[in-house]
């Protein structure tokens, strides 16, 4: 795994030297993170025609919850996660339109039941698929798809025996997928478009 990951750091390194500055600034919500008493918020920034980066955080504060999954039983949920992302877009229009690219993720989750806790947390490497929209130029639109590999950590505790029963306890490798979607703002830096880029 962390050779997987160095790898895409250093491409990533690679793919951003060979090119010019930015053009857009977006921020972005999820706004399906609600429902899930989660704050979500990212920030793409252009590195040039054709790539951007991104950085994603969300947290969700102490919030009970009652889970089949878990026996039907009240328990206090806590979590939290950092996501990177580099992006090249198909056309040379960036951050307009379709793109793929690597991305690394770190999710942290903690259950609490009867002041015993227990935590999963999840670190997975993979390549994603999207589509990002500017609506009149300034309203972001991005739904994205993206599938890789995982490694899953579960610490002692029966809070979580029903998913370490399905893919063990300790450390664990195996496959991993996300999805989203953001709306956002864009802020256009109006740089010049001077010559031609790779």
């Amino acid at each position: 795994m962390k050779k997987i990951i160095l790898s895409l750091v250093l491409i990533g390194t690679t793919l951003i030297a060979t090119e010019s500055k930015a053009q857009y600034n977006v921020i972005k919500i999820n706004p399906l993170s609600a429902g899930l008493h989660t704050a979500s918020i990212a920030w793409e920034h252009t590195i040039n025609w054709n790539t951007s980066i991104q950085i994603g955080a969300s947290y969700t504060p102490a919030t009970e919850i009652i889970s089949d999954v878990f026996d039907g039983d009240t328990l206090e949920l806590t979590g939290n996660s950092n996501t990177f992302e580099l992006r090249k877009y198909s056309k040379r229009n960036a951050p307009k339109g379709f793109y793929w690219g690597p991305y690394l993720r770190r999710q942290s989750i903690t259950l609490t039941e009867e002041n015993l806790s227990s935590s999963l947390s999840v670190s997975s490497v993979g390549v994603m698929l999207g589509g990002h929209f500017l609506i009149s130029g300034t309203v972001s639109l991005d739904m994205y798809f993206g599938l890789g590999l995982g490694s899953y950590s579960i610490s002692t505790g029966d809070t979580f025996s029903d998913i370490s029963d399905i893919i063990g306890t300790g450390s664990v490798t195996t496959g991993a997928a996300r999805y989203g979607f953001t709306v956002g703002i864009a802020i256009p830096t109006k740089l010049p478009r001077i010559g031609s880029y790779f």
